[in-house]
């Protein structure tokens, strides 16, 4: 089992990423795919372009349900034994990488990338990055899904999230 620091980790790290990929809405918009979409990236209903309502969200409260929906994320795969292996061959930054992905297109949908898995299964990283590359989710937003793959690929959130703001311990966050 992992431990907790190492959960600890990888929330923050995910809670970082997601941060800044999805950023902060206080009222319901349409998502790249039309969904619509309130808060950090929180998916309101699986119709497309279903009406948007007049509802509204603290920052404080949306972060408090990325932060539920994450958690579950990670138990999920944690305790996945389909990609038991898999999983547990990825260093936090790496988890990390996959809880967003999964936060961005769903579990089925991560885990259609067999590819990218075989990859991870064996520690090649340049492959699995190709794989998150070559993919509809790169096609649809090649930004987020390039700078996923750099942190599959180096191992290390730091590089493209941390040089661009930090995330204080009170939550705030700070573009340097």
């Amino acid at each position: 089992m992992i431990s907790s620091a190492n959960e600890g980790k990888v929330l923050h790290h995910a809670e970082t990423i997601l941060i800044q990929e999805e950023g902060f809405s206080v009222i319901p918009y349409y998502d790249t795919e039309g969904y619509p979409t309130i808060g950090y990236g929180q998916k309101l209903s699986n119709i497309r372009y279903y009406p948007l309502s007049d509802l509204r969200v603290t920052e404080e409260v949306a972060r408090e349900q990325m932060n539920l929906v994450i958690s579950s994320i990670y138990k999920t795969m944690d305790n996945n034994m389909h990609y038991k292996t898999e999983w547990r061959n990825l260093n936090n930054d790496r988890k990390a990488v996959i809880v967003s992905m999964i936060y961005q297109m769903g579990y089925v949908g991560v885990m259609k990338f067999e590819k990218m898995w075989a990859a991870i299964k064996h520690n090649k990283f340049k492959s699995a990055y190709v794989e998150m590359i070559d993919s509809l989710w790169f096609k649809q937003t090649p930004g987020r899904a390039e700078r996923m793959g750099d942190i599959m690929l180096s191992g290390e959130v730091g590089k493209p999230y941390y040089a661009i703001f930090s995330v204080k311990p009170d939550g705030s966050v700070t573009e340097l």
